[in-house]
């Protein structure tokens, strides 16, 4: 669990730290100002889009719950890679994946 924490403040909050004596850090991957709409809250013009809403879904199916802990969401995480990692090896190994009946309705 450390390292998912570190992976996230790395990322989005501090940087990773320069070297030398005190608290140096570089610059996050991504700006706190780019992610956080804290402000734009307050401001009354914080919105979603159909993307945000569809991999909120996605997410909410994964865990099979709302507000997932810690240790739901890595399952979750291992869950999802096992089941991708199969997939790619049965492309690799010529096995084709039809199409749920839903999307094949859709289609016609």
């Amino acid at each position: 669990m450390d390292e998912v924490v570190t992976y996230f403040e790395h990322t989005y909050i501090c940087g990773r730290r320069l070297r030398g004596r005190g608290n140096n850090y570089r610059e996050a991957s991504f700006a706190i100002e780019l992610w956080n709409q804290h402000a734009a809250g307050l401001d009354g013009i914080a919105q979603t889009t159909n993307c945000v809403e569809g991999w909120h879904c996605g997410l909410q199916s994964l865990f099979q719950c709302h507000h997932p802990t810690m240790w739901n969401f890595l399952a979750g995480i291992k869950k999802d890679l096992q089941q991708q990692k199969a997939r790619l090896m049965q492309s690799v190994a010529g096995l084709e994946h039809p199409r749920k009946k839903k999307y094949r309705n859709l289609n016609d």
